[in-house]
């Protein structure tokens, strides 16, 4: 998902090898913007975390279409691109993102 990924937040949670922050930023994401599930993978599609499996990380999912059309560099599902500074979301796109999600 661009959303989360467009910031620094995710990587700096990946470099320091905060799980535990990294996976409450992502049940955040998962939670306010009403998704059924939602996984981080590498660059290989190897997930990294399952948001709706704590502790279950592992196995290949870059033959899935949309995570195989993300490592290809393509976008798989409508998207929404927003500026972040900081890690944080202006005012005005915090708003098209509750417009997108809603």
């Amino acid at each position: 998902m661009q959303v989360g990924a467009s910031g620094t937040t995710i990587q700096r949670y990946l470099q320091t090898g905060d799980q535990a922050a990294l996976y409450a930023y992502m049940r955040g994401i998962h939670r306010d913007a009403g998704f059924d599930f939602l996984s981080l993978t590498d660059a290989s599609g190897r997930v990294v975390l399952r948001v709706s499996r704590a502790g279950d990380s592992g196995g290949d999912a870059s033959a899935i279409g949309e995570v195989k059309a993300a490592l290809a560099g393509k976008v798989a599902a409508p998207q929404l691109q927003l500026q972040s500074r900081n890690g944080h979301l202006s005012a005005s796109d915090e708003q098209a993102l509750e417009r997108f999600v809603s």
